[in-house]
C-alpha cells in the first residue's frame, strides 16, 4: 500500500514538473534558413518564413533585427495565441555584394527557453560584369619602359550592357576598351599600358569605368600594381 502511494505521488511530481517545463509561449520555425541559390548582381531575393506559437500562452515579437541594412524584414503579428501561425517576410537586395553572402534575422521573442532565433538568407550574387583577371600585377619594370596588359570583361547578364570610357587615377598609366557596348554574352578587351618612371620605385593605382546595365549603375575598379627597376 505504502508503495502504491509513493508511486502515486512521484507521478503527480513528474506531471508537474512536465507541465512546468511545457508551460508559457514557444516559438517554433518551419524553415530557420533559406538558401536562395544565386542571384545577378541588383537583383532583390525574397523568402517568407513561416513560424508558430506552440506553447501554452501568449508568444510576444519583442523585436526584429537585420544583420544590415541590405535586408529588411516585415512580421505579419506581433503576437500570436497559442497554436497559432505567423509569417516574416525577408527581402534582400544585392546591390553591391558578390560571391557568397549569407545575411541573418534575428527574432527577440518571449519564449524564455529561445529568446532569441536567427533566420539566414544565403546564396551567391554572380556580378553583372565579369572582370578576368580582376587585378593586374606588372611585376618589376625597368624605368622607361612602357608595360601592357589586357584584361577581359564579359557581360554576365541579361540586359545590354553600356561601358563609359575608363579614367585612371595616375600619370603614366594607360586604357582603352575596344568595345563599349556588349550583349549579354558578350565579352571584350580593356587594354592597359603603364609607362614607369625613375622618381618612384613602386606603382599602385586604378582603373575605373562607369557601367550601365538598364536601372543598374555601377563602377568598376580594377587595381594595377608594379615595382619599378633600374
Amino acid at each position: 500500500m505504502l508503495n502504491g502511494v509513493r508511486q502515486l505521488l512521484l507521478l503527480v511530481l513528474l506531471a508537474g514538473v512536465a507541465a512546468t517545463v511545457w508551460a508559457g509561449p514557444r516559438l517554433v520555425v518551419e524553415q530557420t534558413r533559406h538558401d536562395f541559390g544565386a542571384v545577378l548582381e541588383g537583383g532583390k531575393i525574397e523568402h517568407v518564413f513561416v513560424f508558430a506559437n506552440q506553447g501554452d500562452q501568449p508568444l510576444t515579437i519583442n523585436r526584429v533585427r537585420s544583420s544590415c541594412g541590405c535586408t529588411a524584414a516585415l512580421v505579419s503579428s506581433r503576437e500570436l495565441q497559442p497554436q497559432q501561425s505567423g509569417e516574416i517576410r525577408a527581402t534582400f537586395n544585392s546591390r553591391g555584394f558578390r560571391g557568397p553572402v549569407t545575411k541573418t534575422i534575428s527574432l527577440y521573442t518571449n519564449d524564455l527557453s529561445q529568446p532569441v532565433a536567427v533566420l539566414e538568407l544565403t546564396g551567391v550574387v554572380r556580378e553583372v560584369v565579369g572582370v578576368k583577371p580582376q587585378q593586374v600585377n606588372f611585376g618589376t619594370i625597368a624605368a622607361g619602359e612602357e608595360a601592357a596588359f589586357e584584361v577581359t570583361l564579359v557581360n554576365q547578364g541579361d540586359k545590354t550592357l553600356q561601358l563609359a570610357t575608363p579614367t585612371i587615377t595616375s600619370p603614366g598609366l594607360r586604357a582603352t576598351l575596344a568595345d563599349q557596348k556588349l550583349e549579354p554574352g558578350e565579352q571584350t578587351v580593356l587594354s592597359i599600358a603603364y609607362l614607369p618612371t625613375a622618381e618612384r620605385s613602386r606603382f599602385s593605382g586604378y582603373i575605373r569605368i562607369q557601367v550601365a546595365a538598364g536601372e543598374l549603375q555601377k563602377e568598376l575598379r580594377i587595381p594595377v600594381y608594379a615595382m619599378i627597376g633600374e
